[in-house]
């Protein structure tokens, strides 16, 4: 199996493109377990339940004041409704593999650490489902 480097990864959010900007992208995707054990079994039984996904995601805290930025245009989608999002983790060329969903921003974080350069980390919940293709 061909290893990758993530220095090409992609990721949009609302139509807007920020791998210029960022330094880490974690998508999560979970599946509920649910119990179905029943007396006389000395063993829990499960069956899949439904299936979640969230992505965290993180980088260096832009200070322009323009629109464009990181900073300002993400700060405008918390509390904007479910938005598209798409991650390509080995670049945005066709045939490529493409995870692809839409999600609400729930979390934005700046950190001013005093000996470390001002950072941001933003997170998604994920409503419905996820996909998984190969981009045309």
């Amino acid at each position: 199996m061909a290893k990758i480097s993530a220095r090409n990864c992609y990721f949009t959010f609302a139509t807007r493109s920020y791998q210029a900007d960022l330094n880490n992208v974690d998508l999560n995707i979970t599946v509920e377990a649910q119990d179905v054990s029943v007396f006389g079994t000395p063993f829990k039984q499960y069956v899949d339940g439904l299936q979640d996904g969230q992505i965290a995601f993180a980088g260096w805290w832009d200070a322009a004041t323009a629109a464009t930025n990181m900073d300002a245009s993400l700060y405008t989608q918390l509390r904007n409704g479910t938005l598209l999002w798409e991650l390509m983790p080995q670049g945005s060329a066709s045939g490529r593999i493409l995870y692809a969903g839409n999600g609400v921003l729930t979390g934005y974080k700046v950190t001013s650490p005093l000996s470390g350069a001002v950072a941001a980390a933003m997170s998604i919940q994920s409503s419905g489902s996820v996909t998984r293709s190969i981009a045309a």
